[in-house]
């Protein structure tokens, strides 16, 4: 990897860690990353160690792809990636009842 690219990777992580620090993952509320030991300003940060993922608070970001989504700042949180896969599957679950539930209504 050319220096350049390692010092561009090493800031954005640096960056990352920056602004994940103290933020809460909007499903189980714990923190999104533990406390490091890091020191700000030489690019030398390490990778983060959970997966992350934005939610979409008003849930239109899979139905509407091609229409005008509602992507403003306040529209979007931070999860943990195992607490949204575990919410999604929940939601799917109970669409699935209703959607037999009509069905067998019908």
């Amino acid at each position: 990897m050319r220096k350049s690219t390692r010092r561009e990777l090493g800031k954005a992580r640096e960056l990352c860690w920056h602004f994940l620090e103290q933020e809460r993952c909007y499903f189980c509320g714990k923190l999104l990353v533990e406390e490091v030991d890091l020191e700000f300003g030489l690019a030398t940060a390490p990778p983060i160690p959970v997966e992350i993922t934005i939610h979409h608070k008003d849930e239109e970001s899979n139905r509407k792809k091609f229409s005008a989504v509602d992507q403003s700042k306040a529209n979007r949180t931070l999860a943990h990636r195992r607490c949204h896969k575990a919410y999604d599957a929940k939601k799917n679950q109970i669409w699935k009842k209703k959607g037999k539930a009509l069905a067998a209504a019908a």
